[in-house]
């Protein structure tokens, strides 16, 4: 979500603006180019091999990615487009009315995301594709390391 105040290059883009897919991060500065490219080098920031349970640059990998769509507007890592708004919005009113404005904002695909910093969440307004996730092919569906963490606590539910 953008902060308040403040549009993203990604954003200006949908909205017509000048950003485009494609924008880098840092134009006209290599420096910043450089050191970007050079941490996402790093051995620590390599993504796991599929299947495997998820290491610090699995999750590192998701950050980059919305770092750089929303951005560098980059287009989805996911396929999801990304639902703009402002972080207030969703601490005023209901919840559901605040999906439901983030719903109209991504072109009311039945899939979003939003990010929130280092966080990303993928919104389902689709039955048949929650159903699909929750009970279909629910093996394929990872809810991340904190799930992991809690799971002694919280056990194996929707919520982690």
């Amino acid at each position: 979500l953008e902060a308040r105040g403040r549009s993203t290059p990604a954003a200006a883009a949908r909205r017509g603006g000048a950003a485009g897919v494609g924008m880098e991060l840092f134009p006209n500065n290599p420096i910043g180019k450089m050191l970007w490219e050079r941490l996402w080098s790093l051995s620590v920031m390599q993504k796991g091999a599929p299947g495997t349970p998820l290491t610090f640059g699995d999750q590192a990998s998701v950050l980059r990615k919305n770092i750089e769509q929303v951005y560098g507007g980059e287009p989805s890592y996911d396929g999801a487009p990304l639902a703009t708004g402002e972080v207030v919005d969703m601490t005023e009113g209901t919840m559901f009315l605040s999906l439901q404005e983030y719903y109209k904002s991504a072109e009311q695909a039945s899939v979003y995301k939003l990010c929130f910093g280092p966080k990303s969440f993928i919104v389902v307004s689709d039955p048949a594709i929650a159903r699909h996730i929750l009970r279909t092919n629910a093996a394929n569906y990872d809810k991340g390391v904190l799930a992991e963490i809690l799971e002694p606590i919280m056990g194996k539910g929707l919520i982690p």
